[in-house]
């Protein structure tokens, strides 16, 4: 079953493409470069953003809604605790 939604892709050449349901180009964006991709659960429109922390909200018609800069921050670092030597347990 064929979608009436578009399609917005990122490439590696920094942009988003949104593509219609035909699969022709609706509309082109400059992201600077790959970005994770959300469509809301609507499907009006998507959420794109790069590692650098640039964010944009792309409407469904291309339209771009807003576009913001966020601050970028490593993860926080995850320590694991030390399993104790010698208790071992039995899987049943």
């Amino acid at each position: 079953m064929a979608s009436s939604r578009p399609v917005l892709i990122s490439c590696w050449d920094g942009r988003l493409y949104l593509l219609d349901n035909t699969g022709n180009l609706s509309a082109t964006l400059d992201a600077g470069g790959a970005a994770r991709l959300a469509w809301s659960q609507d499907g009006s429109f998507a959420v794109a953003g790069t590692a650098e922390g640039r964010l944009w909200r792309v409407e469904q018609s291309g339209k771009l809604g807003w576009s913001r800069i966020v601050p970028v921050t490593d993860p926080p670092l995850v320590v694991l605790r030390p399993q104790h030597q010698g208790h071992h347990h039995r899987l049943a």
